[in-house]
């Protein structure tokens, strides 16, 4: 990772206590959480090859969004999450259901060679990585592949520097530059051959209320802003309101990281 990026690895975080379903969150997500690019999973589909019929796992499918747009693609997908709260919400909103099984991405609930493409949209970093991987690599077939990916704002986004500026106010300082939750090779000592990684450029559109209750849902603002969460978000709608009535162009970035199982 350049010198120049932050990890929230480097920034110290109040303990949480957010149990790992995210109990309190599934119903947030599924309404304000948005899918990834349409070039992006064209950027997958280039390094797999023919998806129709063949076999894929969403891992950490949260509320399905990515496990769907698998399958609108002609993948033939398993949903894989650990939160009940989370497979509950992709239930209810899958509109071509898809099997969708409670599982630790440690201990995956799936045989030998089974799929041939593993997704993980912004979910990697909340797993142990070596046993992820292990598992990961199990269940792929020879030749499958894997596709870690996140996304996040660009350093000169609009909304970065509104969210510095508000947490300032209770005494939480964020480096004024980009904070990543990846790791910088996710897939090093492990058994799968890394592409080069690519980023893809995007913008997202939000209205305030749209912004606002995508922030309630970051985990990394939630647990940096500790105590003060509430005021947090209470000053944030304020600001948002108050600064873009007309709604927000976030100018974004996708991580994409792939590789294969040889």
């Amino acid at each position: 990772m350049p010198d120049d990026h932050t990890s929230s690895a480097d920034l110290v975080l109040p303990r949480s206590d957010e149990p790992p379903d995210f109990r309190r969150q599934a119903r947030t997500y599924a309404c304000f959480r948005r899918d990834y690019s349409a070039a992006l999973y064209d950027a997958i589909g280039a390094f797999t090859g023919p998806d129709v019929g063949r076999r894929a796992l969403d891992l950490g499918c949260g509320t399905g969004f990515v496990t769907a747009s698998l399958s609108r693609r002609g993948w033939r997908v398993v949903g894989a999450d650990f939160s009940m709260p989370m497979l509950a919400e992709a239930r209810a909103r899958l509109q071509a259901p898809a099997p969708l099984v409670r599982s630790r991405a440690e201990a995956l609930a799936l045989g030998e060679a089974c799929v041939d493409l593993v997704t993980c949209g912004t979910a990697f970093h909340w797993f142990a990585p070596r046993p992820a991987l292990d598992e990961i690599t199990r269940v792929l077939a020879p030749g499958g592949a894997v596709a870690l990916f996140w996304r996040y704002p660009a350093a000169d986004a609009p909304t970065p520097l509104l969210i510095r500026e508000v947490l300032r106010r209770f005494g939480r300082d964020i480096p004024d530059r980009q904070v990543f939750v990846h790791p910088p090779e996710p897939f090093r000592a492990s058994l799968l051959q890394a592409a080069p990684p690519r980023v893809l450029h995007g913008v997202l559109h939000y209205t305030p209320a749209e912004f606002h209750g995508y922030a309630a849902t970051t985990e990394f603002l939630r647990r940096y802003a500790g105590e003060h969460h509430a005021e947090f978000l209470e000053a944030l709608r304020d600001e948002l309101e108050r600064r873009f009535p007309d709604g927000i162009a976030e100018p974004s970035e996708e991580h994409l990281f792939l590789a294969r199982r040889i």
